[in-house]
């Protein structure tokens, strides 16, 4: 038996783009946890406007990250796999040093600030290096869609494979790599990682998109309706590969 951790930016990316893998890893009698980073909420502080339109289009009511907690809580018990949630502050909740937020405007979450993150990274970084113990395999973003947090997670990832000796795979960001499919547009060469591919059964599948259902706060924002999120997840794990009929790929 092995153990295998997957490093989840927000509460449903885990689920998104490797549920139906660790659907498989589960089955297969493997050892897995999701720990989902940018779980916590500001207490006090005006919320900058990029926040309060993306809590209006959730529609999560006065406790937002809390429902949505409780959307992961649920998605994780149906699926069967142990998670924790860390607690720091997403893209949309952080300020830099002068109070300012970072990220004003939802347009502005496309790119990661180094400059007035790094203390936030390196804060990041010094709890990820306590969660990495112990485990065989480390599943991490591959920053596809540039989002400021994928990209964050992504980048402390690599940087603590200069001083620690870790087994990495790097997960395709779900959704925002159907666009890529859509559009005929290989990632292979704009990444320098050698490409892993692995079979899934269509029960993998069926039990990550009943597994998805379960972020209901999410569907329309980011698929605009159930049946819209059920043909992207099927059109991306058949894009995968031309050798099985459902796939996952991963970098490493």
């Amino acid at each position: 038996m092995h153990t295998h951790l997957f490093l989840s930016p927000h509460l449903d990316d885990a689920v998104l783009s490797c549920g139906d893998y660790i659907v498989k890893l589960l089955q297969d009698g493997e050892k897995v946890k999701v720990v989902t980073i940018f779980t916590g909420y500001p207490v006090e502080g005006e919320l900058s406007d990029a926040a309060k339109k993306f809590h209006e289009e959730c529609g999560c009511g006065n406790e937002p990250i809390k429902y949505r907690c409780a959307e992961d809580a649920a998605a994780m018990n149906y699926i069967g796999c142990e998670y924790s949630h860390l607690g720091l502050y997403e893209c949309l909740y952080r300020k830099d040093d002068s109070g300012k937020n970072i990220y004003s405007d939802l347009e502005d979450i496309y790119h990661l600030d180094f400059d007035a993150e790094r203390a936030y990274i390196q804060q990041t970084r010094n709890l990820l290096l306590q969660e990495l113990e112990n485990y065989d395999y480390i599943y991490a973003p591959l920053g596809i869609g540039n989002h400021a947090d994928h990209l964050l997670v992504h980048s402390i990832i690599e940087d603590i494979k200069k001083i620690k000796e870790m087994k990495v795979f790097y997960y395709q960001d779900f959704p925002y790599v159907i666009n890529s499919c859509i559009n005929n547009i290989t990632i292979d060469s704009a990444h320098p990682y050698c490409k892993r591919i692995f079979e899934l059964s269509e029960k993998d599948i069926l039990t990550k998109l009943a597994a998805i259902r379960l972020y209901n706060s999410q569907i329309k924002i980011l698929f605009d309706s159930d049946e819209h999120m059920q043909s992207c997840v099927y059109e991306y794990s058949k894009a995968c590969s031309n050798k099985y009929n459902y796939s996952i790929c991963f970098y490493e």
